[in-house]
């Protein structure tokens, strides 16, 4: 079986790591327009992510929030639940977590925003919500958003079932509604005395040894066939800024054919994608960025590896019936095998504005720094955002095995 990787040198390596150290946070910027590619193989090894997620303690603040707003009686609409969660609990427990971490606020949500006085326009259950309902976490599968759940929850309060709780409810998703009038599920799936009216003293954003084994038994059990998984199963530790298709090397004998076959068309994409960045970034600078011209130089010795690369089929594999994608990208794989690169140049540029009209960058390229680049560096199909959420597992276990 093809493994489905370029088997880069050291030096090679290292010339990569360049690039890919010059964005704050990877998969951010999608100037060419492969973002629902990038995601869809993303939701296939590491489902339940997201780019914005940081900590996996999260899991668990957050169902601990909505759970601590809902015992306060004097809240009685479901904004104001979510009012005291977003801009009051989850902001204190930021706060809190800053006070204990001994200076190391490594992806505590609003850390920066707090240093200014100010909290954070995306706070932590919205941004958490559809992993808490991926990983079952959040067990009403009929329940979908954060909103029909406090409005379901505030009505459970005395099962009575009030006017105005009911026009709550008028204009949800079907399912929601359904769930409205039926006999209510369990909210919550969390570990037994996880929530307590003390969960906030001495918070921090490690987790606890039984958050840890609880997360571990839902994310085994929910996300089947999966890197995340396996990753998890077996203790896979990935360093800092690992590329995607090294960390894989790790665990690849515990992965399924199936995915090994997708790892393969993952790998030859990302290559096929981090050629067209760096010619995106050449007609950005204008020729004038000696890294570029030296990336361009080391990449167009590397073809061969996106010959065999079916565009069109890999985007059937994965579900993506984008056709517009697929033309670009069948025109770029076309263009640089036949090495026609001043062609290739004009049609990523003719990709930009057609995706961004008039705010396309290479539309106004002589009014950008030929020292800073854009979007230039390699997938990682959010297996940083799954490394952390795995190390804080295994970080916790290790701590409990160490009696700290």
């Amino acid at each position: 079986m093809q493994l489905g990787w370029i088997d880069f040198s050291d030096t090679d390596r290292k010339q990569a790591l360049g690039i890919l150290t010059m964005m704050d946070e990877p998969g951010a910027v999608d100037e060419i327009g492969i973002g629902r590619l990038r995601d869809a193989f993303a939701n296939i090894f590491f489902p339940g992510t997201s780019t914005i997620m940081t900590r996996a303690k999260y899991y668990f603040i957050v169902p601990y929030a909505f759970k601590e707003a809902l015992e306060n009686k004097n809240l009685t609409n479901y904004r104001q639940v979510i009012k005291e969660v977003e801009d009051k609990i989850e902001r204190d427990c930021a706060e809190q977590m800053i006070k204990n971490s001994l200076g190391s606020n490594n992806g505590i949500i609003g850390s920066r925003s707090l240093a200014k006085g100010e909290w954070v326009a995306r706070k932590p259950s919205s941004i958490y919500w559809n992993a808490l309902r991926s990983v079952g976490i959040f067990a009403n599968e009929r329940i979908s958003s954060m909103e029909s759940y406090v409005k379901l929850a505030l009505a459970n309060r005395g099962n009575v079932l009030e006017k105005k709780q009911k026009d709550d409810f008028a204009d949800e998703d079907a399912d929601d509604n359904d769930a409205f009038h039926r006999k209510s599920k369990p909210f919550w799936n969390l570990p037994e005395g996880g929530f307590n009216k003390n969960w906030r003293k001495d918070l921090s954003i490690a987790l606890s040894f039984d958050e840890a084994k609880f997360l571990r038994k839902q994310i085994s059990a929910k996300y089947q066939d999966t890197l995340f998984k396996v990753m998890l199963d077996n203790d896979i530790r990935i360093a800092d800024k690992m590329f995607f298709d090294d960390a894989v090397k790790l665990f690849y004998d515990q992965i399924s054919p199936r995915n090994q076959h997708l790892i393969g068309l993952a790998n030859k994409f990302n290559t096929l994608v981090y050629m067209l960045r760096v010619r995106y970034n050449f007609v950005l600078t204008r020729g004038l960025n000696h890294d570029v011209i030296e990336r361009w130089d080391w990449l167009k010795n590397k073809t061969d590896f996106i010959a065999d690369l079916n565009i069109k089929n890999m985007m059937q594999e994965v579900n993506v019936p984008d056709t517009n994608t697929r033309i670009f990208l069948e025109k770029s794989q076309e263009l640089i095998l036949e090495n026609r690169i001043p062609e290739l140049d004009q049609w990523v540029k003719i990709r930009e504005q057609r995706l961004k009209g008039q705010r396309a960058k290479l539309l106004k390229a002589n009014e950008y720094d030929p020292n800073e680049l854009v979007a230039d560096y390699w997938l990682d199909f959010r297996l940083n955002n799954a490394k952390t959420i795995i190390n804080d597992i295994l970080d916790a276990e290790q701590r409990h095995e160490n009696n700290i």
